[in-house]
């Protein structure tokens, strides 16, 4: 489930922090104006901003955000996807082979892990097939799932029975 637009997203950093960070991408937004030959980066947020504004994706994620905290609220959102995390990482604890990286569970919704003796990218590829979707990190051979607020148990069952089954 998406709740917002491909190629969209928000990043909340505490204004006093914004010094220690530094953009991947800059560009045209990124810039300030009447430079010519001594080209410079925004000191504010707008350092972030690479090209054009997507207004309809941004008006999007505007009503994703509302509908989040009058219908959802974000309390009962941060727990839900807690619980989800503390029980996925309690049933892949379980199982034989596999290995959770994650250090503590509930502290987010990504649970990072790896299976002894079988390729990431076939887990995913295998995964997939019965319709649940991971992604393998290549960087250290290892797998990433994520809970949202809009998982079950059943389908972190349905996960951990099918990882059962992969060897």
């Amino acid at each position: 489930m998406a709740l917002w637009s491909d190629g969209t997203g928000a990043l909340y950093v505490r204004k006093g922090s914004l010094r220690y960070l530094q953009p991947t991408y800059v560009g045209y937004n990124s810039s300030k104006f009447g430079a010519t030959h001594n080209w410079e980066i925004h000191d504010h947020a707008q350092r972030f901003e690479v090209g054009g504004r997507q207004t309809a994706a941004i008006a999007g994620q505007c009503a994703v955000l509302a509908w989040l905290e009058t219908t959802i609220g974000y309390d009962w959102l941060f727990q839900r996807i807690a619980e989800l995390n503390i029980y996925a990482y309690k049933r892949l604890k379980e199982i034989p082979g596999l290995t959770v990286l994650t250090p503590k569970a509930g502290q987010s919704g990504i649970l990072t892990f790896t299976i002894t003796g079988i390729d990431e990218t076939e887990v995913v590829k295998r995964l997939l097939e019965q319709h649940i979707a991971i992604r393998s990190i290549p960087a250290n051979h290892s797998l990433r799932v994520s809970t949202g607020f809009y998982n079950t148990r059943a389908e972190i069952d349905k996960l951990a029975d099918t990882l059962c089954t992969i060897r």
